[in-house]
């Protein structure tokens, strides 16, 4: 026995234990020596795509948000609900200084509502202790961005924040740092051309052309269009409990209803073919009928069924919106549907409303709302003759309407279409007085070389598109610049506390007209006024770095001037 026992191996005791844990050491380029990160430490940061529609939340490493949610909604009992108020903020606050003031005290308190929640509620982390990347937009106003920023700092107390352009992020999160940045928001659509991950500003377009104009326009087809079906009445007889179909109600259509048919029920076709193309005049004064020409075709049938007849627009009195019906319907392979509202009755929409709609985004525009096409050519003939080659081909479309259907594959084809054609024969031309010539000369060698990264109907052997939505892709880049410490400049806490109590004692000495030696009589009147007025302290405080804050160095040569001597 004792032999044998001697044979069996025996698993030797740890007399000690050790209260520590060992600190894994990692020696890659971006991680220093014993340093500590994993997916739910400390070291993970706080991911924001603050949008005045949606906002995405999460934490840098993972590969989508936390939460994503509805921004223009209240996220408190305290906070009014206003009905018509569709997005977080509007790009015109008020006329005059007194409304103006008043929208941005308004605005002050639901960003802070909405900050809080993402970290109370969404989120359900400390502030204190994590370091928050905030993806900013080029025509984020300044005055919002200083908002989020005083939050962050004075309500939540995080210990840094960067701001990162959004438009580089979404090329991080497509594996480049090179391209030309579609955003097309809810308010407005911008194109930023990114070279090197170095934002072009100089270069920037943009258009009112967005989400909300979108919905807008889906609102007033429905309701010319559209049919409706009340919902039955329960007490009538049998022969009159279902009704016929009426008008679209107004109130029927609310933002959630337009949102759910964009998704579910809209896509984009193919472009009309040329030969269909026509021009509608509006009816002179003298004659009663509407002018319809076609260029060089034969008028389609024009009978519309009455599925899609619309109880708003007599048929007796011929109107554009009868030619736009007639055009679209006869160009379209597009069923008609019904959308069942939530005890609300039933919708119906005509299938060259479904396919139809976001035909503003193509047609011709003027100089103030050119189309999407358009500003993007506009764009490319702006940059150098050697940039072209390289942004024409790394086209990234991002946004929550770019996720659309067709979308992205109209615009690739609209582009294409642009470039071949001579402008003149379009509709229109010259649309601006300026426009003597051909405005598309700079780009039209580009033709056929025109290609959108995020495509997903790309050709076979051109790769695969990224796998994220249009919408995610700002998001998603945050979080991959966060996890490999690539977000840019931080702000951090005591640099912004140091540079708002200068700015407030300079501010509080200059209207008592003290003198140096009442500097610290003072520091407590400042920080008084700090905490009585917070929701105005922002316009007196650090002002943060920005790309419209851009002054030239001090030294500058002055441009020369060049006298030119009289003959």
């Amino acid at each position: 026995m004792t032999a044998s026992a001697g044979l069996v191996p025996s698993t030797p005791r740890r007399t000690t234990f050790d209260t520590g844990l060992a600190t894994p050491s990692f020696t890659g380029g971006h991680y220093s020596a014993n340093r500590r990160h994993s997916l739910y430490g400390t070291e993970d940061r706080i991911v924001l795509d603050p949008g005045c529609r949606t906002w995405r939340v999460g934490f840098s490493g993972e590969g989508r948000p936390r939460d994503v949610f509805p921004a223009h909604k209240p996220v408190s009992f305290t906070e009014p609900r206003e009905k018509e108020r569709t997005s977080l903020w509007d790009l015109d606050m008020g006329s005059s200084m007194e409304d103006r003031e008043e929208a941005e005290r308004a605005l002050y308190e639901r960003l802070k509502d909405r900050l809080r929640k993402t970290f109370m509620q969404s989120l359900m982390v400390d502030p204190k202790g994590r370091k928050v990347i905030v993806a900013e937009n080029p025509l984020l106003p300044v005055c919002i961005k200083e908002m989020i920023a005083r939050i962050l700092f004075k309500n939540l107390q995080v210990p840094s924040v960067s701001f990162a352009p959004s438009g580089l992020l979404a090329l991080l999160a497509s594996g480049r740092t090179t391209g030309l940045v579609v955003d097309i928001g809810h308010l407005e659509t911008t194109i930023l051309p990114i070279y090197q991950a170095r934002p072009l500003y100089p270069k920037l377009r943009s258009t009112p052309l967005g989400g909300a104009r979108l919905s807008s326009h889906l609102r007033d087809l429905l309701l010319l269009f559209g049919g409706y079906y009340a919902p039955p009445d329960l007490k009538a007889p049998a022969s009159q409990a279902i009704p016929g179909m009426g008008s679209v109600p107004e109130d029927v259509l609310t933002d959630d209803v337009l949102d759910d048919i964009k998704v579910r029920c809209c896509y984009v076709e193919d472009p009309l073919p040329r030969r269909r193309r026509r021009e509608v005049q509006e009816p002179g004064p003298e004659s009663d009928e509407l002018d319809v020409t076609m260029l060089d075709a034969p008028p389609p049938d024009t009978a519309v069924s009455s599925a899609t007849a619309s109880p708003h627009i007599s048929e007796s009195h011929p109107t554009p919106l009868h030619a736009m019906r007639a055009l679209y319907s006869a160009h379209t392979s597009c069923t008609d549907i019904r959308y069942t509202l939530k005890n609300r009755g039933t919708l119906s929409i005509p299938g060259w409303v479904r396919s139809r709609a976001a035909e503003l985004f193509f047609a011709s525009g003027d100089v103030d709302e050119a189309s999407l096409p358009e500003l993007i050519l506009s764009c490319l003939a702006s940059l150098n003759a050697d940039l072209r080659k390289v942004f024409v081909g790394r086209i990234l479309v991002i946004g929550g309407t770019a996720a659309m259907r067709g979308l992205i594959a109209r615009l690739e084809t609209e582009l294409e279409k642009m470039a071949a054609e001579p402008v003149h024969s379009q509709i229109g031309f010259p649309r601006h007085p300026e426009w003597t010539t051909d405005p598309w000369v700079a780009v039209r060698h580009l033709k056929g070389k025109f290609r959108v990264v995020n495509n997903p109907q790309r050709p076979t052997g051109e790769g695969k598109a990224p796998g994220w939505s249009p919408g995610s892709m700002v998001w998603v880049g945050g979080s991959l610049a966060g996890a490999l410490k690539l977000s840019g400049e931080e702000i951090p806490r005591e640099k912004y506390d140091e540079a708002e109590k200068a700015a407030r004692r300079a501010a509080v000495l200059a209207e008592s007209g003290g003198a140096e030696d009442e500097e610290d009589e003072s520091d407590e009147d400042v920080d008084m006024d700090i905490d009585e007025d917070e929701s105005d302290a922002w316009k007196r405080g650090y002002r943060l770095p920005d790309w419209t804050r851009a002054p030239l160095p001090q030294g500058a040569p002055m441009a020369p001037r060049r006298i030119v001597a009289a003959a």
